[in-house]
């Protein structure tokens, strides 16, 4: 999965037309005219909704023969995007990524379990009722399955970040380590200040603190083209004596 802003992706499903155009356009795809008539709102409200939800790379267009006038710009989803916003006490969890054809698996725009497609009415409601409640039932259950580990996750969360307080360490401090085992004991400057939404300058004394109190080094990784960041990872003697302690 990869990441991807929480921020724009709320900032986009903030209005309502915008989200209704995201669950049509996972039916199918449609031209701008057609969802302004379901809508019931005007084709240039509609633009610009599709202008925002294409700026930010979730939607794309072509041009495709109507076969009774003129070419028409239609509109595909181009994203399959996991949003995830779970909190309570001891429970949270704001989380947006975009998921690979792998992950999703294949698009079927029919999941019905029989080889022969339905001739009938009467055949199409039998199988849907035999399907879509089973299905549904499969989703409330993996839902309260993550909502058990997220509730672990929090908690183990909670447990690392009072032993690292026990030992003397700042606010700033056991978030910037806390995210830093999260991301596995490495990761890029970028992505430390994305996580802890805090600014380089910001971030920089806690990252001068631990440096010194040899918990945490320089290093370089290399992001997805290639290109060297600053980075920094956890000490191994760091992980063996404070935080397995």
């Amino acid at each position: 999965m990869k990441e991807m802003d929480i921020d724009t992706i709320l900032d986009l499903l903030a209005n309502k037309h915008r989200r209704e155009i995201l669950r049509l356009l996972s039916i199918e795809d449609r031209y701008a005219y057609e969802l302004a008539k379901i809508l019931n709102i005007t084709p240039r409200a509609v633009s610009n909704h599709l202008m925002m939800l294409a700026d930010t790379g979730l939607i794309s267009s072509e041009k495709r023969s109507s076969g009774i006038g003129p070419d028409r710009e239609y509109y595909s989803l181009d994203k399959d995007i996991n949003l995830r916003f779970t909190f309570g006490r001891h429970l949270y969890a704001a989380h947006a990524s975009q998921l690979t054809q792998t992950e999703v698996g294949e698009t079927n725009p029919l999941q019905l379990s029989p080889p022969k497609e339905p001739d009938t009415v009467e055949e199409i409601i039998k199988n849907g009722l035999k399907e879509l409640p089973q299905l549904k039932k499969q989703v409330d259950i993996l839902e309260r399955e993550a909502a058990r580990y997220l509730r672990k996750y929090q908690g183990m969360i909670l447990h690392i970040s009072e032993l690292l307080r026990s030992k003397g360490f700042s606010a700033d401090e056991v978030d910037f380590i806390v995210k830093l085992i999260e991301k596995g004991g490495r990761a890029t400057l970028d992505e430390l200040c994305e996580a802890m939404n805090k600014s380089e300058v910001t971030i920089n004394p806690t990252i001068q603190s631990l440096k010194g109190k040899k918990i945490i080094s320089t290093m370089f990784i290399l992001d997805e083209n290639g290109n060297e960041k600053i980075g920094y990872e956890l000490n191994e003697l760091t992980k063996e004596n404070i935080i397995y302690q």
